[in-house]
């Protein structure tokens, strides 16, 4: 985890995605998601009084329920602010096991074995979003920290509407993960148009928006 101050940088916090962003207009602020679950939470957290860290933060954890292909609890990432003229740079990409080694995804022969980085255990890394998050808003986030996750929650228990696109992305994962994961059994029932709700996921974020870490709130 590190947090790097650069003397020459000019960006500001910003979530990018492949697909179409989704806005909404702001007075004094604007908002950019890959779906319009993330733009919503992110425009009321603004309306709140929150800063645009509150706001990336409580995005990110939107996504992890509503666009998980793009953003989830289980990886990482990083976050560039540019907070009271002085930019900022987040690392938390997930990392490799420390049991991880350079051929451990290599046969006898030293052949790469299909998919076996994609699928199973071994694909894991050791997620850094959670931590990432708590960082980020430790040092520069202006409301609760659980009251940035609360829209996630609701979101998974009560659900949201599917995507054609997420089906379609969901096929392709299915055909991937059949037999070898338990990835069917969570996101089998998934369909287009129809809502979709996560209720074991919902009180995992429960107890991250408990999260009552030991340290001091950091300052700028």
């Amino acid at each position: 985890m590190r947090i790097l101050l650069f003397k020459t940088l000019a960006l500001t916090a910003a979530i990018a995605a492949s697909s179409s962003a989704f806005a909404v207009t702001l007075e004094g602020g604007a908002v950019a998601a890959p779906n319009q679950y993330g733009a919503d939470v992110a425009a009321q957290i603004l309306k709140k009084g929150g800063n645009a860290v509150d706001a990336a933060v409580a995005t990110a954890f939107a996504l992890a329920v509503t666009y998980p292909e793009a953003g989830n609890i289980g990886g990482g990432g990083f976050m560039t602010m540019y907070i009271d003229g002085k930019p900022y740079f987040l690392d938390y990409r997930e990392t490799a096991p420390k049991a991880a080694t350079r051929n451990m995804y290599l046969n006898e022969k030293g052949e790469v074995i299909e998919n076996l980085s994609l699928v199973g255990a071994r694909a894991a890394g050791v997620p850094g979003t959670v931590m990432g998050l708590w960082e980020a808003h430790q040092k520069f986030g202006k409301l609760p920290w659980s009251e940035l996750i609360t829209p996630a929650v609701g979101y998974a228990k009560n659900g949201f509407k599917v995507a054609d696109k997420q089906y379609q992305y969901r096929e392709d994962a299915l055909k991937l993960f059949n037999g070898t994961t338990n990835f069917g059994d969570y996101f089998g029932s998934m369909k287009p148009g129809e809502t979709f709700r996560q209720p074991e996921l919902a009180a995992t974020l429960e107890r991250i928006a408990a999260l009552r870490l030991n340290q001091p709130r950091k300052t700028a």
